[in-house]
C-alpha cells in the first residue's frame, strides 16, 4: 500500500527537488515504469516504499545540472569531500567530523566537481546553448490535472521561458542518431508531451521543446535538438494513452505484468549471415 505523499495544488511551485520527488502526482519516471508493465509500476511505486539512496551517477547528474543552471546554489546543496585516509584512526575521525557538517548537503569528490564544472563550462561556452539558458525559470515544479482521466500529474522542466522549454541532458554520445535513440529509449518524447499538457494548464501553448545534450567525457561536445511537430505529437499521444491505461489499472486495482505474445525474429536477424564452410576435397 502506498504511503501518504504530500499533495500540491495544480500550478507552479518553487520547491526542492527532494520535495518534488516525495510528492503525489504521476511523473514521467512513474509512467516509464508503467509502460514497462503495470506490475513493475505497482511494485516500485505502490508496494516498495523504502527510500532509495541516490547513486553516484545520480549525484553527478544533479551536480552538473546545478553548476550549469544554478551555480549559485552549489554551496547550499553540495560540499567537496576532503581526501582522507579512512584506513587510519585519524582519517576515520576526520571523516566522521566531516559527515556531521553535511546538514543535508551531498558530498562529492574533487574529481567529480572538476568534471561537472568542465561540462557546465562547455555548455555555457556554446553560443546557442548560452542564449537558450539566458533568463529562464529553472527547476520549477508544475502540477496539473489530466482532463481525460482526472488524475494529477507533475513535471519539473530544467528551464522554461514563455512558450519555450529547455531540457539539459548528459549523454555518452550527443550526435544526432545516438541522441535520437536515447530520446526514444529513455522517454524524452513522453517528457515533452507531459510538459505540453503542463504548460497548457497554465494557459501557455508550448511552441518549442529544446534539448541541450552534452557529452559526459572530453571534449564535452554539445548538441542542440528541437522537437518537430510530429515528435511532439507522438509524445502527447503517448502520455494520453499511458494515462488512460493507468486509470483503468487504478480503478480495477489490477496491475498485470507481461502478456502472452508470439516471439518473432527481430529485424536485425536478417543481417546475421552465417558463412558457409566449403568442404575441401
Amino acid at each position: 500500500m502506498e504511503l501518504f505523499k504530500p499533495i500540491y495544488f495544480d500550478g507552479v511551485h518553487d520547491i526542492s527537488n527532494e520535495n518534488y520527488h516525495a510528492s503525489g502526482g504521476v511523473s514521467r519516471s512513474a509512467l516509464m515504469e508503467f509502460k514497462r508493465s503495470p506490475y513493475h509500476y505497482q511494485q516500485k511505486y505502490l508496494m516498495d516504499n523504502e527510500p532509495k539512496p541516490a547513486t553516484p551517477a545520480m549525484n553527478l547528474g544533479n551536480l552538473i545540472h546545478t553548476l550549469t543552471l544554478e551555480p549559485s546554489l552549489f554551496d547550499d546543496e553540495f560540499v567537496i569531500m576532503p581526501k582522507l585516509d579512512r584506513r587510519t584512526n585519524a582519517g576515520k575521525h576526520a571523516y566522521n567530523v566531516f559527515q556531521g557538517t553535511l546538514c543535508g548537503r551531498i558530498a562529492v569528490s574533487e574529481d567529480d566537481y572538476q568534471k561537472a564544472q568542465a561540462i557546465a563550462e562547455a555548455v555555457r561556452r556554446h553560443p546557442l546553448a548560452a542564449d537558450l539558458l539566458d533568463g529562464i525559470l529553472v527547476e520549477q515544479s508544475i502540477y496539473f490535472t489530466h482532463k481525460a482521466t482526472g488524475i494529477q500529474a507533475k513535471a519539473r522542466p530544467d528551464g522554461w521561458s514563455g512558450s519555450i522549454v529547455i531540457d539539459l541532458k548528459t549523454t555518452a554520445d550527443a550526435s544526432f542518431r545516438a541522441f535520437q535513440s536515447s530520446a526514444f529509449k529513455f522517454g524524452y518524447y513522453l517528457q515533452a508531451g507531459m510538459l505540453h499538457h503542463a504548460l497548457f494548464s497554465l494557459d501557455i501553448n508550448m511552441e518549442r521543446f529544446v534539448f541541450i545534450a552534452v557529452e559526459k567525457e572530453r571534449p564535452y561536445a554539445v548538441g542542440i535538438y528541437v522537437l518537430d511537430d510530429e515528435a511532439l505529437d507522438y509524445g502527447v499521444t503517448q502520455f494520453n494513452e499511458l494515462m488512460a491505461n493507468y486509470k483503468i489499472c487504478l480503478d480495477r486495482n489490477d496491475w498485470p505484468g507481461y502478456s502472452l505474445q508470439t516471439l518473432t525474429l527481430p529485424n536485425y536477424a536478417n543481417y546475421d549471415v552465417i558463412e558457409s564452410i566449403e568442404d575441401e576435397e
